[in-house]
């Protein structure tokens, strides 16, 4: 397997953090309706949507940890 370099890791933390940026951009749109005025104040559709998007940020926490790992692993830092 080849040794993550740093510009591999560099790459990865990239694509994870701009994911997660979407993501946070998503929910708030989700949040508004088209013209701008809140969607909803609803705790329990706001609290499914809070879960939903973390979901979804948790998996590129994991993909940034993963990354870390395994550079850690290859430079043996």
């Amino acid at each position: 397997m080849k040794k993550i370099s740093n510009e591999d890791i560099a790459i990865s933390y990239s694509i994870a953090t701009d994911r997660i940026a979407k993501i946070s951009s998503d929910l708030y749109e989700e949040l508004f309706d088209e013209a701008g005025v809140t969607a909803t104040c609803n705790a329990e559709d706001i609290e499914k949507m809070i879960i939903d998007h973390r979901k979804l940020i948790n998996i590129e926490f994991d993909m940034i940890r993963s990354a870390a790992s395994q550079y850690r692993d290859d430079n043996k830092l």
